[in-house]
């Protein structure tokens, strides 16, 4: 992992912010049937499926420069977080599209175990 000094010297390659760049996160979010929002007060764009079987479920994206943070909700309770390095904006679209299909296959995965 680079330090923080190694972090700082990278160059900002994308905003989520950027208006190309939301309109393709919202292609994204219709692509594999989730709602998307944005929260002004926190700087947040959320990622939430419409199955309402994953209901209050929710994938979280903040821009703090060079780093992504990656926050897995549910019913607004932070259940993890991660850290992704910004690299290519294709590249994360497509973690985006990793993330939440994951997140609902594992959540489905985990409700049929219970009963």
């Amino acid at each position: 992992l680079p330090t923080a000094m190694e972090l700082l010297s990278f160059e900002n390659p994308y905003r989520l912010a950027d208006e190309q760049n939301i309109l393709e996160m919202l292609q994204v979010a219709t692509e594999i049937d989730h709602t998307f929002t944005y929260a002004e007060r926190n700087s947040e764009f959320c990622f939430e499926p419409n199955d309402p079987t994953l209901k209050g479920r929710s994938i979280v994206f903040a821009d703090i420069g060079p780093l992504i943070t990656v926050t897995e909700r549910y019913n607004g309770i932070d259940q993890s977080r991660e850290e992704w390095i910004k690299t290519d904006w294709n590249q994360f679209l497509w973690a985006i599209r990793g993330k939440c299909t994951f997140v609902g296959c594992f959540n489905n995965l985990q409700n049929n175990m219970l009963f």
